[in-house]
């Protein structure tokens, strides 16, 4: 960017306005940005660079860039103040780096929302990894005014930040983007003919200057309050944007100290001296801080997580996310307050969520069942592990994998006061991963307690069908018998009712009990609470009965029919419709033979 550097900068993240939707955020080395703007009679020019401790997008939809780390930027080129919305002539534009590509997409303006793949645009990461810059080239054709000296037009821009899977937050010049679209909170742009002579450098130095005297006056005027608590730690937040270092780690470390300072910023120089130790080369003293604020501040949430927060994104730069697992887990042994603790969970489970997102949930079965082993039986924490452990344990049946999933609900079911974590979905694992497995008396007795404890739950009907067949798969035909009967009877609505009235007409056609076989298959057709498709095998069911049992080929003709008139398509309709033609064919040869 050293084509912009005679140009007077704007800057994000040295201001407390700019940061106040970004509530965990660690001082401009965390997220920060500086841009320039420019214009010719084509286009207008806009640049960033911005600081930015992870970079992280991974939006294959591109009308979500701004879920992770991203720019945006909004015009009002009729400087109309429209309120609450934007008016037909504002502009918003994003760019990101997203899928190895430079994206550009327009939220607002002509063919909105939709990628501008034509716009000049290049976003690159730093070498460093220190953050990542862009250049840009609107067309004034885009926005849709001719430029001219002193011009005027509303403009914002701001600048996502996302270390994980979901935003953290944003830093914005003005409001009117990220919370709500209002173009009358947009600053004002003018274009100018002129061109400054005064380098990057003066330009820093006087807004330096400026800013820091600030927050020394109010520090000077509010001295042993929280007033002067807030500002010295603004003076840190400066420093450190203008890269003064040591002046930036004095300032947060007189916070740190001082006893005449909220809660709320001391945590905020702490998460922020953390992240200047993490950038120059001092990441284990940077943990250290993170780990004693979540020790000196057991009652207070917010405290807790952001110093959970921040600590995690340490050790993870530090050790992977493997080693950040570790790391977190281990801290667990050491805190005593549930306050502490929940957090903390709430945080390794998000990173555990990773083995999943890569297809990994056995990973995840394994990190989960460890948290439990150090969780109180009575811990809030522990429904949310559950919760977590049932996800990955779904995931797992999926691919198949029946050891990980029994040893993952086994870990649950069979912990002290495990009754108040338990649910359907967990006892319909357990079922499965034991009938995968051969086990097939323990799979019926998992699906007998789901449906005794949870007769009402949704999943009440399928787990017992599921147990019914199981019965009758083991030989055990009077109690699947009895269970098929109990289906049809107390769940008549669902899905399962249309099945196990097809199943039950099964084992009376088997024991020759034909026209009770009928009468069931024709109460199961007849029930308008089933959906169509239910319905339809049971007419189904019903031709085939009267026309190869009973030879009564009209009968099975009118089954046939009133199959193919509740489902016409389908695997059903399709059997139901070669059916029909078949009884067809064999009643039209008898009236030939008569």
């Amino acid at each position: 960017l050293d084509e912009w550097t005679n140009l007077s900068p704007l800057r994000l993240g040295t201001d407390p306005a700019h940061v106040k939707h970004h509530p965990y955020w660690a001082g401009p080395l965390d997220c920060s940005a500086i841009a320039w703007l420019a214009w010719n009679e084509e286009f207008l020019y806009f640049a960033v660079d911005v600081t930015d401790s992870v970079f992280h997008q991974g939006h294959y939809d591109f009308s979500y860039i701004w879920e992770n780390d991203s720019v945006q930027v909004a015009l009002d080129p009729l400087l109309d103040h429209s309120i609450g919305a934007y008016a037909n002539d504002d502009r918003e534009f994003g760019w990101a780096l997203a899928m190895s590509k430079s994206v550009t997409f327009c939220w607002q303006g002509p063919g909105a929302p939709c990628e501008v793949p034509e716009m000049n645009a290049a976003v690159v990461k730093k070498s460093n990894g220190s953050g990542w810059t862009l250049e840009a080239a609107i067309p004034w054709e885009r926005i849709g005014i001719h430029p001219e000296t002193g011009r005027r037009l509303g403009f914002t821009w701001m600048v996502n930040d996302s270390d994980k899977h979901e935003r953290d937050g944003w830093i914005e010049r003005t409001p009117g983007i990220g919370e709500s679209k209002d173009p009358s909170a947009f600053g004002v742009l003018i274009l100018s003919d002129t061109r400054e002579d005064t380098a990057r450098e003066e330009w820093d130095e006087k807004q330096y200057q400026a800013a820091v005297s600030h927050w020394q006056d109010l520090a000077a005027t509010h001295q042993d309050t929280p007033q002067a608590g807030f500002a010295e730690l603004w003076i840190g937040n400066i420093n450190a944007a203008y890269a003064d270092y040591e002046k930036a780690s004095q300032a947060y470390s007189e916070v740190i100290s001082s006893g005449a300072v909220n809660q709320s910023t001391v945590v905020g120089a702490v998460t922020a001296l953390s992240e200047l130790h993490a950038a120059t080369g001092r990441m284990s003293d940077g943990i250290a801080l993170c780990k004693s604020l979540i020790k000196a501040y057991p009652d207070d949430p917010d405290a807790i997580s952001a110093g959970v927060k921040q600590l995690s994104e340490l050790l993870i730069r530090d050790q992977g996310i493997a080693g950040a697992r570790s790391s977190l887990l281990q801290l667990t042994h050491t805190l005593d307050a549930e306050n502490s603790l929940i957090p903390l969970i709430e945080l390794i489970m998000e990173l555990a969520l990773t083995h999943r997102m890569e297809g990994k949930p056995t990973l995840a079965i394994v990190e989960m069942q460890a948290f439990l082993s150090v969780l109180p039986p009575g811990s809030p924490a522990v429904a949310r592990v559950a919760d977590g452990l049932q996800a990955a344990c779904t995931e797992a049946v999926e691919k198949g994998e029946a050891d990980q999933v029994l040893e993952g609900i086994r870990a649950l079911v069979e912990m002290p006061s495990s009754e108040r974590y338990i649910s359907p979905d967990a006892l319909s694992l357990l079922a499965w991963a034991y009938e995968e497995k051969g086990e097939y008396e323990k799979a019926a007795e998992q699906l007998e307690r789901l449906v005794t404890r949870f007769p009402d739950h949704h999943t009440a009907a399928s787990a017992s069908m599921a147990l019914a067949e199981l019965r009758l798969s083991q030989g055990e035909v009077a109690a699947g018998e009895r269970m098929l009967q109990r289906i049809v009877q107390y769940y008549p609505r669902q899905e399962a009712a249309g099945q196990a009235g097809v199943r039950l007409g099964k084992l009376y056609e088997q024991r020759g009990e034909i026209q009770r076989a009928l009468q069931q298959y024709r109460d199961t057709a007849a029930n308008r609470n089933l959906d169509a498709s239910n319905r339809t095998w049971a007419y189904i069911a019903l031709g085939n009965l009267l026309r190869f049992e009973l030879r009564d080929y009209h009968a099975a003709r009118d089954a046939y029919d009133k199959a193919l008139l509740l489902s016409a398509d389908g695997a059903a309709g399709s059997l139901a419709r070669v059916q029909r033609e078949t009884v067809n064919k064999e009643i039209e040869a008898l009236s030939s033979a008569q």
